[in-house]
C-alpha cells in the first residue's frame, strides 16, 4: 500500500470510532490530531486553488488553515463522508484543506496580494518599477 492509502485507512477508521463530529469527545480529538499529522502540508507543494488559475506555494506554515478547511468540510458533509470509501474521503479532505476556499491555497493566494485589498477576484496585478512609463492604477 502507499502512504496515502494507509493514511487514507487510518483517518477513516478514526472518523468511524466518532460517534457525532458535532459532540465533544476524545475520538474526536484523536480525528483532529490525525487529520493535523497525516493529511496536512509538511513541506513546500504547489497548489492551484478551485476557480483560479495561478499556482502557489503553501508549506508547513498554512497546516492550521489546512486542518480548519479539512474539518470544516467532513463535519460540514458528515454523513457523506461516512459512507466513502477511504481514498476518497482523503482526496476530498485534502482538496479542501489545499485547494478549497478556506483552505492554505486561497491563504497563501490572499497572503501574494501583500495587504492589498478591493482586488477584484481573478483580476491581475501586476508589479512594476516606479520609473515606468505605464500608467498606474489609482
Amino acid at each position: 500500500m502507499k502512504t496515502d492509502e494507509v493514511h487514507a485507512v487510518q483517518i477513516a477508521e478514526a472518523l468511524a470510532r466518532c460517534a457525532s463530529l458535532t459532540e465533544p469527545s476524545e475520538e474526536r480529538n484523536a480525528l483532529w490530531l490525525l487529520v493535523q499529522s497525516l493529511l496536512c502540508t509538511r513541506s513546500r507543494r504547489t497548489v492551484i486553488p478551485l476557480g483560479s488559475k495561478a499556482p502557489v506555494v503553501v508549506t508547513a506554515d498554512y497546516a492550521s488553515q489546512e486542518l480548519l478547511a479539512a474539518m470544516e468540510w467532513v463535519v460540514d458533509h458528515e454523513e457523506c463522508a461516512r459512507a466513502m470509501n477511504p481514498a476518497d474521503l482523503y482526496r476530498q479532505m485534502r482538496c479542501a484543506a489545499t485547494k478549497g476556499m478556506h483552505g492554505s491555497g486561497r491563504a497563501a493566494l490572499a497572503d501574494a496580494l501583500h495587504g492589498f485589498t478591493h482586488v477584484p477576484a481573478g483580476g491581475p496585478l501586476r508589479f512594476c518599477a516606479l520609473d515606468s512609463e505605464e500608467p498606474v492604477a489609482s
